[in-house]
């Protein structure tokens, strides 16, 4: 809704793109870091058993074999996505209500929001830039690498105890701040 609401309908197109290519990684490659296996084997089993990786492979099946879907598993596949959402915010908000904030979290939380809501979006401006890429594109790009941190590592971080408190912390100090930050950076694009 943000890309759409600063961009207008031409720009969702650009937005699930993003997305999706975004997203491909954060339900591979992010398992495998999460995961504290040292054995390839067992990594790939650990990806296999996320459910998310298996909705990701489906998805990209039947979008690349321009599969029909009927509507009754579209609508009902449409209503998990809309609960997903809630359902993330949800659990954010045990993970925040039992966290143990330490001390050496708010240097770490200073790093990642800097990264994440000023040195991301300052990074991706130029490289799309020089890429070539359309004005509407780079807009979209920007806006979507200067977001919150996601709500999905946190479900990782919890699944193989990687930190969850300080993962927590920063998803929700990055979602404070970017309704300053996005507000800013819209504008400024908008101008």
């Amino acid at each position: 809704p943000l890309i759409y609401f600063a961009f207008g309908k031409g720009a969702e197109a650009y937005s699930m793109l993003y997305f999706t290519a975004f997203n491909i990684p954060l339900c591979t490659v992010a398992i495998y870091i999460s995961s504290r296996e040292k054995n390839i084997r067992n990594i790939l089993i650990d990806v296999a058993k996320i459910p998310i990786f298996h909705a990701m492979v489906v998805a990209l099946a039947v979008t690349g074999m321009n599969v029909e879907v009927p509507e009754a598993i579209g609508k009902g596949m449409e209503l998990i996505g809309q609960a997903t959402i809630p359902l993330l915010i949800f659990i954010l908000g045990l993970q925040l209500s039992n966290i143990e904030f330490k001390i050496g979290y708010i240097r770490i939380i200073i790093i990642a929001v800097c990264m994440r809501l000023i040195v991301s979006p300052a990074i991706a401006g130029p490289i799309l830039d020089f890429l070539g890429v359309s004005t509407l594109e780079q807009q979209v790009a920007v806006i979507q690498t200067s977001t919150p941190a996601a709500l999905l590592p946190l479900m990782y971080a919890i699944r193989f105890n990687r930190s969850p408190d300080l993962l927590a912390a920063i998803i929700l100090v990055t979602t404070i701040l970017s309704g300053v930050s996005l507000t800013f950076l819209i504008r400024l694009m908008a101008s």
